[in-house]
């Protein structure tokens, strides 16, 4: 299978920033190993994360709970420029890790 440009979403604003550094390790390690994966952080602090992968920041304001849940769509329709070249976009909570490997099965060519 060919490599995929793939985009993985995560908003992290406010006291989520905490979880960004061990969800982007644990997506290093486990996260579609064998992809061009780019992290697409959208968040309201300057962070700093440590990864052999492409981040893109995105500047976005923290609105109260549950805003930035139930508003993620609007977001990433917001910023449809950074994402347009994508094959593939997938998103995760902050506060998650991956555990186990997540291969090419959920890519459907």
């Amino acid at each position: 299978m060919s490599k995929n440009r793939i985009g993985l979403l995560v908003i992290a604003t406010n006291k989520y920033t905490r979880f960004i550094q061990p969800l982007i390790e644990s997506a290093d390690n486990y996260f579609l190993k064998d992809q061009d994966v780019t992290y697409f952080i959208f968040t309201d602090k300057e962070l700093n994360i440590k990864s052999h992968r492409n981040i893109e920041y995105i500047k976005v304001e923290h609105e109260p709970w549950p805003w930035m849940t139930l508003g993620r769509y609007n977001i990433f329709f917001d910023n449809k420029k950074y994402l347009e070249n994508m094959n593939y976009l997938y998103y995760c909570d902050a506060d998650m890790l991956f555990f186990s490997d997540v291969g090419e099965e959920i890519i459907c060519d």
